[in-house]
């Protein structure tokens, strides 16, 4: 069978996209300003745009800042890594945010930094996301920034053709197979992501994805001038094609963050819901005795014991630092 490509990465090119991007961090192809394009001429920026924007205009240009500022993302789930990914991208000149989530603030998720300073707001019984919209609004009044009452399992695809991208905070692997397939359908970025403790971990799935790299001329070949630009693409995998795929189709080095998904998603599975750790200590040798490989070399208890300690809804559950790296990659990822 084919070889699944692209929905999970880790700092690497594209002739590896397979691997797992399981920290936060630059990586990837290059910039991917296809992800937020839209036909037609863009308006230009306004001065209060390219006075706040000045920096970072410098860095990628008006053009693509113009790209940023007329496209729209929906983030679904309210975590802390989530109030993480809203702020940037926020700060960063977005056209538009959606926030969907029905969660009340005193169940909120102990990392949200938006909420928890927020003792009026949660004293008043409001949504996690009215709060994270409010006090995004706060600090960028150019993005139009909207909350809407849901989950993951109210999206369907009349409402996704809109975005540019659709990011998934904390849903189940069943949620977010569905999600990724109605966005492949829609040609909408589809991103997921997570935080558990100090594991944290982002899917990406951009379809068929096509990008610009500057290439040096060959001095050697006889080749002068200016560097040429050259189109490339790149294919990606679906999510339920990786979660499936093989041990032995992945690198000897790849990290066991990636069985470790496989294997919630199996255990989420056949439990049908949360998985205890009995749950995926089986998931995982049964995987393990049909891979013919031993499960505890492959996938330490260990990551399985952290995966649900960091599932619970405690301080440790989300780690500030683990959310801010891992958000601050996620979000380069969204922009470009």
């Amino acid at each position: 069978p084919a070889r699944p490509e692209g929905a999970l990465q880790r700092h690497q090119s594209p002739s590896c996209p397979l691997q797992p991007r399981l920290v936060a961090g630059i990586g990837g192809p290059a910039p991917r300003l296809g992800c937020i394009m839209s036909d037609g001429d863009q308006p230009a920026l306004t001065e209060q745009q390219q006075a706040v924007y000045d920096r970072q205009i410098r860095i990628w240009g008006v053009e693509a800042q113009k790209l940023l500022s007329t496209s729209r993302v929906l983030v679904v789930g309210c975590t802390g890594l989530a109030a993480e990914l809203c702020k940037n991208i926020t700060l960063a000149g977005l056209g538009g945010l959606t926030i969907v989530d029905d969660t009340i603030a005193t169940q909120t998720y102990s990392g949200n930094f938006l909420v928890s300073q927020d003792i009026r707001a949660v004293e008043s019984g409001k949504s996690v996301g009215a709060i994270m919209a409010e006090a995004l609004r706060e600090m960028n009044p150019m993005v139009q920034i909207e909350h809407v009452q849901g989950t993951a399992a109210s999206l369907q695809a009349s409402s996704l053709a809109k975005y540019a991208a659709v990011v998934l905070a904390r849903s189940s692997f069943a949620e977010q197979q569905r999600v990724n397939s109605i966005c492949r359908e829609a040609g909408v970025a589809f991103y997921a992501m997570e935080s558990r403790g100090s594991f944290s971990y982002c899917v990406v799935d951009l379809g068929k994805h096509e990008y610009t790299v500057q290439v040096k001329q060959d001095e050697a070949k006889g080749e002068e001038g200016p560097a040429r630009t050259e189109t490339k693409t790149v294919n990606f995998a679906p999510l339920s094609a990786v979660l499936t795929a093989p041990w032995a189709q992945f690198p000897k080095r790849t990290h066991h963050g990636i069985y470790l998904l496989q294997t919630v998603a199996e255990a989420e599975a056949n439990a049908k819901g949360d998985p205890s750790l009995k749950d995926l200590i089986a998931a995982r040798d049964a995987r393990a005795d049909k891979e013919g490989a031993q499960g505890e070399a492959v996938l330490p208890t260990a990551a399985l014991e952290s995966w649900v300690l960091g599932g619970m809804t405690t301080v440790e559950a989300e780690m500030p630092l683990v959310n801010a790296v891992t958000a601050g990659g996620v979000a380069q990822e969204v922009v470009t």
